[in-house]
């Protein structure tokens, strides 16, 4: 975001420097300076650059704040299974009855390709 705001600064500076010049210039009694607004705009820059480094410290507290606090928190509950039921007979079907009722029938050959 800083880049950002400095290049609107410096395009800010730079449509209205003539408006600035009049305005904002400290050394307008100063000509051979050659300031032309240039004392604004570094005041500018620095005030930005100064509230980015508290916005940055504040940020980081945030960010801080934000990785050891719990996103989600739930009592933990617990369960009570009092009756269960095992299935202990299993059928097993042979291996030649699935063959027998298989995907043969949905399976078919690939289309044969004749070179002329």
């Amino acid at each position: 975001m800083r880049p950002v705001y400095q290049l609107g600064c410096y395009a800010y500076y730079e449509m209205n420097i003539d408006m600035i010049i009049e305005q904002y210039c400290e050394n307008t009694d100063r000509p051979e300076l050659n300031c032309d607004g240039k004392c604004y705009l570094a005041k500018t820059l620095k005030m930005q650059q100064a509230q980015s480094r508290m916005d940055s410290k504040e940020q980081a507290v945030s960010m801080l704040i934000e990785a050891f606090c719990p996103l989600y928190y739930q009592d933990v509950v617990s369960y009570d299974v009092t009756s269960y039921e095992v299935v202990i007979k299993r059928e097993n079907k042979p291996y030649s009855y699935t063959l027998k009722i298989g995907f043969q029938d949905v399976i078919k050959p690939p289309p044969r390709v004749y070179n002329t």
